[in-house]
């Protein structure tokens, strides 16, 4: 029961921000693997981001890279990048980046 929570929660910020962004296609945040391909849109990359997410040992590199992308993108400074990365705290740090009003840069 909690995964789904938590799957619901990432899929609906990840889904504002997409929002925000003006992204096409925002509802791909919901949907599997596609939302991995909507976080790589984010930032900036495609396809091949997408499916080095997913290689084992190369995905651990790729997904640093995608939060510090993702902090970048959203235009906030590099410590969201770091605080997505950190359990728990990155719940917090993706609700503020999803329905935070303050813009940062950096």
């Amino acid at each position: 029961m909690t995964a789904v929570i938590v799957y619901l929660y990432t899929a609906y910020c990840l889904r504002e921000i997409a929002r925000k962004r003006a992204m096409p296609r925002p509802w791909y945040a919901w949907i599997p693997v596609l939302n991995v391909y909507l976080l790589c849109r984010i930032i900036g990359h495609g396809v091949v981001w997408t499916v080095l997410m997913f290689v084992p040992l190369v995905s651990v590199l790729f997904w640093i890279l995608a939060a510090l992308g993702l902090a970048k993108a959203c235009g906030r400074r590099w410590v969201y990048g770091v605080l997505f990365l950190i359990p728990l705290v990155n719940y917090v740090a993706l609700w503020s980046v999803a329905f935070g009003h303050r813009e940062e840069t950096g």
